[in-house]
Order: C-alpha cells, then sequence, then structure tokens
C-alpha cells in the first residue's frame, strides 16, 4: 500500500492492498454529511451514518485508511492506559465508569461490524496483561485493580504472572481485550460504506471548513464546494480550531515487528506500568499467514523533540529480547503520531461555538476505539439521540482539575521554548554538506530554510517555518519528514502537507 507518512513501512502496509476509493478529488455536490479525513475515525462515522440512511461522502488528501491508521498496532483496550485511578481523579467514579463502558462497547461494535460485514481481518478477542516494569513494585497493580473494578471490570484480577510468561513478574489479567488488522478493517468499512451508496474520495484536499447557519459546507483545494448539513472532522489533529493545540499535545511513538518460532506465543495482549512511553506488545501473523510476529511499540517522545529517533528502534528491540526470551530477527519498523489531550479522553462532539461542525480528536493512542467510539457517538449526535458518553467526551469540557491544568500548563510552556530555534544557527551553511537522503535547516539571513537531497543527489529546498503556528521544523531522520515541534504538524521531505493541525505545505523559497 502506498503510503506518504513517511520513509518506513508497517506490517499493515506492507500487507495491504491499497483500498479503492470513488475516484480522486471530489466534485461539487450536496450530501447529508461531509468527513474530512478516511482513518477508523472518519470511515467508522461514515459507516454508521450511513447504515442509518445518511448520504455521506469522506474526503482524504491521502489513501484511504493511509494515514495514522496504517501506523497504529492495533491494540483493542477496554482496560485505558492512563490508569483508571488517574480517571477517577480526573473525572470521577461515574466517569471513569463510563470511559470503561464505552471502550468496551467499541470493541463489542467492531466485532459485530466484523461479523455482519464478513470482514477478514484476523479480529480476535484476546486477554490484555498489565505488568510491572519493574518487577518488584506491584503496588501500582494494586491501585489499578481496584479502581478498574470500580470502573465496572469485576472479572479483572492480579496474577503472579501471564500464563507462559514467568519473567514478566505479577500482572492484572483483563479478559476480552481484542487485536485485529487494521487497514483490512477499514478496507472491510470502506466497502460496506460504498455498498449504501457513501461516496471517497482520496487526493483531495480541504482547504475551508464553513459553519454557516442556512448552509454549512466545505472548499477543496481544487475548487469544489461540498454542501452537508453536518460536518465531520476526523483528521487526528484538528485544522479547523485552533485552541486544541493548546488542550492536547502531539506525541511519536515508535513499533517493531520482530520474528518468532510460528505459533509459540499465544495472541495475547501486554502493556507495562512505565512512565512516560510504556511498552506494549502483541502478536501478528506475517505475509505468509503465519502467527510468527511479534509487534512491539513504545518509546514515546513529543513530535519534533527528538533527533536520534532510529535509536528508538534499537531501544524497542532491546527491550522485546530482555522480556520475551523467543524473539528472533527484526522485520519491520515505523513510527506513528498521536495525540495526548490535556485530562486523557478524546474529544468528540460538536465543535466548541460551532452549530454543524463535530470533531474527533485526543485519542491518546488508542486511536481504534476512540475512533469507534466516534462513530457511535457522533452518530447518536447528528440523529437526535440520546447517549451516556456525550458529556465525557464534549470538545467544549473544561477540565479545572489541577492535574488537567497542570499537564496543559507544562505542554504549553514546552511549546513556546520551541521558538528559541529561530535564534539558533543553521546546522548546515550550505547544502553541499548534505548526505543523500538527508535533510537539515539552512539559515538564510534571518530566513530559515528546510534542505533536503534526495537518494539521486537533487537539492529541494523550502521554508523551514510551519504553517500552524510558525515554528521552525526539524528533520526526522527515520521517517524523511519534516516535523514542527511546537504541535505536531508533519511534512514530507519536500514540504508537502503530511499531519495537522497546519493545513497547508511548507511555503516554497522565493
Amino acid at each position: 500500500m502506498h503510503d506518504s507518512n513517511g520513509a518506513t513501512t508497517s506490517l499493515w502496509q506492507d500487507i495491504q492492498p491499497p483500498i479503492p476509493a470513488n475516484g480522486q478529488q471530489a466534485p461539487d455536490m450536496t450530501v447529508d454529511v461531509c468527513i474530512v479525513g478516511a482513518g477508523i475515525s472518519g470511515l467508522s462515522v461514515a459507516y454508521m451514518l450511513s447504515q442509518a440512511g445518511k448520504k455521506v461522502v469522506v474526503l482524504d488528501d491521502d489513501p484511504i485508511g493511509g494515514t495514522m491508521t496504517s501506523r497504529t498496532t492495533a491494540h483493542l483496550f477496554s482496560a485505558l492506559d492512563d490508569r483508571f485511578y488517574k480517571l477517577e481523579r480526573l473525572f470521577g467514579e461515574t466517569g471513569s465508569q463510563l470511559a470503561a463502558e464505552s471502550h468496551t462497547r467499541a470493541i463489542d461494535k467492531i466485532e459485530e461490524i466484523v461479523l455482519h460485514e464478513n470482514i477478514d481481518c484476523e479480529f480476535k478477542r484476546v486477554d490484555g496483561y498489565l505488568f510491572s516494569h519493574t518487577t518488584e513494585d506491584s503496588h501500582e497493580l494494586d491501585k489499578e485493580l481496584e479502581a478498574a473494578q470500580r470502573a465496572g471490570f469485576t472479572d479483572a484480577q492480579k496474577v503472579d504472572f501471564p500464563p507462559q510468561q514467568p519473567q514478566l513478574g505479577p500482572a492484572i489479567c483483563f479478559p476480552r481485550q481484542g487485536q485485529f488488522q487494521p487497514l483490512a478493517y477499514v478496507a472491510g468499512l470502506a466497502k460496506a460504506i460504498q455498498a449504501k451508496g457513501g461516496l471517497l474520495y482520496d487526493g483531495t484536499h480541504v482547504s475551508k471548513i464553513q459553519d454557516d447557519e442556512s448552509q454549512p459546507y466545505v472548499e477543496t483545494a481544487h475548487g469544489t464546494t461540498i454542501k452537508a448539513r453536518h460536518i465531520v472532522v476526523a483528521t487526528n489533529s484538528p485544522m479547523h480550531s485552533r485552541e486544541f493545540s493548546l488542550k492536547q499535545a502531539q506525541y511519536m511513538t515508535y513499533a517493531i515487528g520482530v520474528r518468532i518460532p510460528p505459533n509459540s506465543f499465544t495472541p495475547t495482549l501486554y502493556w507495562d506500568t512505565q512512565t512516560p512511553g510504556y511498552h506494549y506488545v502483541r502478536s501478528a501473523s506475517s505475509p505468509a499467514g503465519k502467527n510468527d510476529l511479534l509487534i512491539i511499540g513504545g518509546e514515546d517522545h513529543k513530535v519534533g523533540q527528538d533527533n536520534a529517533e532510529n535509536k528508538h528502534f534499537d531501544n524497542l528491540e532491546k527491550w522485546a529480547k530482555q522480556h520475551f526470551p523467543n524473539v528472533e530477527n527484526r522485520v519491520y519498523q515505523w513510527s506513528g503520531e498521536y495525540a495526548e489531550p490535556m485530562d486523557s479522553l478524546a474529544f468528540i462532539g460538536l465543535t466548541p461555538f460551532q452549530k454543524s461542525v463535530y470533531m474527533v480528536t485526543g485519542d491518546s493512542g488508542q486511536g481504534m476505539t476512540h475512533g469507534t467510539i466516534a462513530g457511535i457517538l457522533v452518530t447518536d449526535l447528528i440523529l437526535g439521540r440520546n447517549n451516556p458518553w456525550a458529556e465525557l467526551y464534549d470538545p467544549s469540557r473544561r477540565n479545572l482539575h489541577p492535574e488537567a491544568m497542570l499537564t496543559m500548563m507544562k505542554e504549553g510552556i514546552n511549546a513556546n521554548l520551541q521558538f528559541a530555534d529561530y535564534l539558533r544557527s543553521g546546522e548546515i551553511s550550505s547544502p553541499d554538506e548534505l548526505d543523500h537522503g538527508q535533510g537539515a535547516i539552512m539559515s538564510k539571513g534571518l530566513r530559515k530554510i528546510a534542505v533536503y537531497k534526495d537518494d539521486e543527489g537533487k537539492i529541494h529546498q523550502c521554508s523551514a517555518i510551519c504553517t500552524h503556528w510558525k515554528g521552525v521544523v526539524r528533520w526526522n531522520n527515520a521517517e524523511k519528514t519534516w516535523d514542527c515541534p511546537l504541535h505536531g504538524s508533519r511534512f514530507n521531505a519536500c514540504g508537502k502537507l503530511i499531519q495537522g493541525p497546519a493545513n497547508k505545505d511548507l511555503d516554497p523559497v522565493e
């Protein structure tokens, strides 16, 4: 599958053929609902609304499913990674219960859709184990088990060690979690949407979203207008509402696929208590169709704030060998981006101060379930049905808990500190200093220029100033992208936008 989001290739991109769209560059049209973003969130919303008889269109710059959904590890957790004792502090016991219920329902919904649409995506129910990253300390597990049981996980229990993995030590077992092949799943959603008359367009960049009282509409970069009664922005990081750059922060996470002896690992999910940047593990089938790969993720850091991206893959492999003794050679490595909201839960619902534009963002590294929750919740909101989760995920919520406020303040200070890049001299003084396939920042007077030398030795230059909030982008050596350290916008080596909140390419150099 073609990918424009970086130089690495995920397992799913390697095994999944392209998902057919109805065309490139959407024409003028009028629909009930226009959805911007064709990842799991946008397609889940489109699927559920088209099942309810609504006429939908989905628009994306990239191939269908081709952005961050293709770079997930596709764990289906209802046992949230942000800890139920923390959610209790932030949202109270009822909020924690609603969070658990919504993610549990999301996995059920995925299973329902897989069966109803007969989607071959290797969906399976598996046990999940939360283990302590230091085997001596299981106090954290006791605290979490009590909070998880209050949240509704009455069947969660502590074990001395997970079956067949004594080296991991004490753990909490959460039954009935899940895993699947994410691109095969969204391909199934896409097919079902089209069967109901829904339309999918790739190669369509949305340049403007207008919440007009009489007629909401979307304008595309190629000059067409899509009128709709409702608009849903499901683009990982929203490009239509600036305040969300303050309410969440964008992070990179890394994953590797390592070989294991065929069928030596019972499909199970594992994740540890390390913070920041916990590790998470699952098995998967290789292109040969055998259950002979272990996928390990982690090593998270803020987008653009790390200059040795490739070392994270080595660190994951080292960690994997320490914790799972039968791992063999590394065959895949890739990275992806996610949004970490200041209070741990996604923002799903009406955009603040708007009447007909909905949003889905803040997946907190659990995009598969948060995206499915969005399908259920946004559909209910558009159809005028009550949903018990609406308030919990409301994008207009103001969480004034000191912990949430402190997180927001720390992230804001961190972003502002990145403006110091304007004072630094360039990394190179001439493009001749670059090796093939490398990029660096060059200063020309007061200007900052992003310079890339491709594999043939051709030089590409563009402005290094992000088109969102004017941060200076930095070169990501693993993915060959320009990443903004302020709010996580990313651009390919030649300056083309691949990830918001920016909504246009880096400027050309005059």
